[in-house]
């Protein structure tokens, strides 16, 4: 479990709109190089947490078409239920990104604010993170219930909107990202969960296609000759044993990718706790130090690198199989 920083308290959305009042208005600050510095980690984590969602919203995709293909293979047709479940998930993991793409937008905003003073659009990027969480569904009906942490405002936060100061900016700003990493770590489980069904859903589509001997090995031996070093003899026989072989080795990266998404979004849940602390040692004129935020942003970054570049690995195969396909016919 995270430490909550001394004096957090729970954010609604009347407190992000505190947040636009200090961030439209914000005055003097004791440290206003290091708002302006974290503001701009602020921004990073806020693009990659909306990074993140949009690849599990890539992978709940797969996952509906290959329900729907296995449905077709074994004759029981798609499952309603699931389906209408897996769209409303894919809906709720766009609201979240759309809260992250504005978390990055106020965070910007909050670093022009210390650098040179309010903006003219600083009530605007703050009001827009406002309404992006006034209603964010849950990601399933046993899911985590995100309105909570959006509750009712307490009088320090009315008073912070009423305060015009970029120190009071910054307390805002740390309620609001603390509430994000609240979310975020509460749903981690389901994320992980939405990965791992994903892995789940392609071996039964594979273990499938393995009887029917419809699968093509030649990308994955081309692959393993690649490894080797060693020339494949043209025109020689695939075996059953061998083919079924190849099959988990393409099994393998899909489980890589399930594998790297958690780890991304765990670093994701770093940097926001990272940052909470971060606002938080501002308040209290601590100092800044970004290492940990910093660290948490570059894993993240090269684990989502590598899932999109298995991503381009699979939409290229995917391709290909489609035009040796139509060639064919």
């Amino acid at each position: 479990m995270r430490e909550r920083p001394r004096g957090a308290r729970p954010v609604p959305v009347p407190a992000l709109l505190a947040l636009a009042l200090a961030l439209a208005a914000g005055l003097a600050c004791k440290d206003p190089a290091s708002v302006g510095a974290l503001a701009d980690a602020g921004a990073k984590t806020a693009d990659t947490l909306g990074a993140y969602y949009r690849s599990l919203a890539d992978d709940l995709e797969t996952t509906a078409e290959l329900e729907t293909f296995l449905g077709s293979l074994r004759g029981t047709g798609s499952d309603a239920a699931a389906q209408e479940l897996y769209q409303r998930q894919i809906a709720a993991l766009g609201r979240r990104a759309d809260l992250a793409d504005a978390l990055a937008a106020a965070y910007t905003t909050l670093g022009q604010l210390a650098g040179s003073g309010a903006p003219a659009d600083a009530a605007s990027a703050a009001a827009t993170l406002a309404k992006s969480v006034e209603s964010i569904p849950k990601l399933d009906d046993a899911g985590v219930d995100v309105s909570p942490l959006v509750g009712s405002l307490a009088g320090d936060l009315v008073r912070a909107l009423e305060s015009r100061r970029l120190a009071r900016a910054n307390l805002a700003m740390r309620d609001v990202v603390g509430k994000v990493a609240e979310m975020v770590e509460r749903e981690m489980p389901i994320y992980e969960g939405i990965v791992e069904e994903r892995g789940n859903k392609v071996g039964a589509v594979a273990e499938t296609l393995i009887g029917d001997d419809v699968l093509d090995p030649q990308p994955l031996l081309d692959q393993v000759a690649q490894w080797t070093g060693l020339p494949l003899v043209a025109g020689a026989p695939v075996s059953p044993e061998l083919r079924e072989a190849l099959t988990r080795l393409g099994l393998a990266r899909t489980w890589q990718k399930a594998h790297l998404s958690a780890l991304a979004g765990r670093s994701v849940e770093t940097a926001l706790e990272s940052l909470e602390r971060q606002h938080e040692a501002i308040a209290q004129r601590r100092g800044l130090d970004l290492a940990q935020v910093s660290a948490a942003l570059d894993r993240a970054g090269v684990y989502l690198g590598e899932i999109e570049s298995i991503v381009q690995e699979e939409r290229a195969a995917r391709s290909a199989g489609g035009a040796t396909e139509s060639g064919g016919t």
